[in-house]
């Protein structure tokens, strides 16, 4: 009924999102998102126009600028991992447990991290995440082996474009395969082994924001 476009390259998915993302603005309607997410009201599923621009122009001056991120950055992954959080931090938090109970070694250096950073006097505070640095690269390392959601949101194209030299028509519907993507063997060395340390070396600088 609709084309689709399948994107499972991180060259293919920028091209889409970055140089394209203009023609790739728009969230088509479904009944699930009428039902679900307030008749296409929430900003992750509303489609283009003035109301999706005025959304936007809020959540990136009120939630997204760089000093709100900044503060905000780690302390909202670790809360999340801890208390629960939404679903899909839920679901980061047990594929971090399940990983480190199969990865003794692993959990075993962060323990040892949490000795030498904070000791067993107290508890954790929000402060202490900048200097958790293992603990940073496991939360990424597990982002990267399992991401919260396959998929990412889909897209429809509002224009026709091109594709790395294929033709995609305007209504053409998008979905990037971050799954595939955080798998890609020439990005990620041994991409399916959990290795905290590729974040302490190669992808340092790698951040939650990618």
């Amino acid at each position: 009924m609709h084309p689709i476009l399948v994107v499972s390259n991180w060259k293919l998915a920028e091209e889409c999102l970055a140089n394209n993302d203009k023609v790739f603005l728009n969230r088509f309607r479904t009944l699930a998102v009428e039902q679900l997410g307030y008749d296409s009201a929430m900003f992750g599923f509303s489609p283009y126009g003035p109301y999706w621009r005025e959304l936007r122009k809020i959540v990136t001056v009120n939630l997204l600028s760089n000093h709100k991120l900044e503060q905000l950055k780690y302390v909202r992954i670790f809360e999340g991992m801890i208390f629960g959080g939404t679903d899909t931090t839920t679901t980061t938090l047990i594929w971090a447990l399940s990983l480190l109970l199969n990865n003794r070694h692993v959990l075993k250096k962060v323990l040892d991290e949490f000795d030498t950073t904070i000791g067993k006097e107290r508890l954790v505070n929000d402060s202490d995440m900048e200097n958790l640095v293992y603990l940073q690269a496991i939360i990424k390392d597990t982002m990267q082996l399992y991401p919260a959601a396959p998929l990412f949101g889909p897209r429809e194209a509002i224009n026709n474009c091109n594709i790395s030299g294929y033709h995609v028509r305007a209504g053409t519907r998008l979905f990037v395969n971050i799954h595939k993507i955080h798998r890609d063997p020439p990005v990620w060395l041994d991409p399916c082994e959990f290795c905290p340390e590729i974040f302490l070396a190669t992808h340092k600088h790698i951040d939650v924001r990618g």
